[in-house]
């Protein structure tokens, strides 16, 4: 589903029914003309949810891969954190790419050795490396950790 699905965004030409994304629109503001400093997701994904330049982060390029460490901290206000201080209910939905803290059996970082860059050299992930990934354990610094009330989604698609 895009932008040209909603009916409230495209009345008459969307094919979709969206009879509670048409309520909200009705209720609130439509917000139809953004602009970023980035054209990929990570910095773009930091600068809608912080608020921020999307390049003060550790991150200087490109994008995090999925077992990249949180690029915000928790401590750090946020779009959702000021929703929810002021009673709204906030979810996230989709693809995360800001990073988390996965749960590792060793207690070191889950990574993909040397980023995107080095997984594009050597092909698939070496079988030890997944394996070091606690999947029972906990984790931490994502959207619920930074005000969102909900998250259903993916760490990364890289």
């Amino acid at each position: 589903m895009g932008y040209g699905d909603v009916q409230c965004l495209n009345p008459g030409r969307g094919k979709i029914a969206t009879p509670h994304m048409d309520r909200v629109a009705a209720e609130g503001m439509i917000f139809t003309d953004a602009h970023t400093t980035s054209s990929v997701c990570t910095p773009t994904r930091y600068g809608i949810i912080t608020g921020r330049y999307n390049w003060r982060t550790k991150l200087q390029e490109g994008v995090l891969n999925g077992y990249g460490l949180p690029l915000i901290p928790t401590t750090r206000m946020t779009v959702p954190r000021f929703l929810s201080d002021n009673g709204y209910t906030t979810a996230m939905i989709g693809k995360w790419h800001l990073g988390l803290d996965i749960a590792t059996i060793d207690g070191k970082q889950a990574r993909a050795a040397g980023g995107i860059r080095e997984k594009l050299k050597m092909g698939p992930f070496p079988s030890g490396q997944l394996s070091n990934i606690d999947w029972k354990g906990s984790i931490q610094g994502g959207p619920v950790d930074l005000g969102f009330d909900s998250w259903f989604g993916i760490t990364a698609s890289l």
